[in-house]
């Protein structure tokens, strides 16, 4: 049945229970899409950087990126064993998904701390402060773009003025 209106859709209704089949309940849907990423060729150029530190920059961010998708498939796989755990009401499963979910976020953030360190060590201290404003200035977009949507045809009307 359905969980708001308490009765079950048509059979080959995209709302019937059977229907979702894709990646997640809503299909591809990953969140906003936020136009603005930090597209590394630009982020070099606005920095300056040397040939040097580009060829470290662009060596750190293999590295990083190849250790951040392993490390979020890890998290992941963790959340969906939780999430079984948890519709199972198995108690021991619970506390051993729990710890690995724990776990997973300890690894992502330890991999923040470690990329950011590497930066660092890579960028003069007045490269990184203006690293570190333009990413401020992308996070307050994407949080305003977020909390917002998108305005125009395609997305939310803007919000009413106060």
């Amino acid at each position: 049945p359905c969980p708001r209106q308490g009765m079950t859709p048509p059979p080959g209704s995209p709302h019937h229970p059977g229907a979702f089949k894709g990646p997640g309940h809503h299909g591809d849907f990953k969140g906003p899409k936020f136009k603005h990423k930090m597209d590394p060729t630009a982020i070099d150029s606005m920095l300056e950087v040397t040939p040097e530190q580009k060829a470290a920059l662009d060596a750190n961010r293999a590295k990083g990126d190849s250790i951040f998708k392993e490390l979020r498939k890890n998290k992941h796989e963790a959340e969906k064993a939780l999430g079984q755990a948890l519709e199972n009401n198995d108690p021991n499963a619970i506390e051993v998904a729990k710890a690995q979910v724990l776990e997973a976020d300890k690894a992502l953030l330890e991999h923040r701390i470690n990329g950011v360190a590497a930066l660092s060590k890579i960028l003069s201290k007045e490269q990184l402060d203006k690293f570190n404003q333009f990413r401020k200035e992308q996070m307050k977009q994407f949080k305003e773009l977020k909390k917002n949507g998108r305005p125009g045809p395609q997305g939310n009307p803007p919000p009413p003025q106060p």
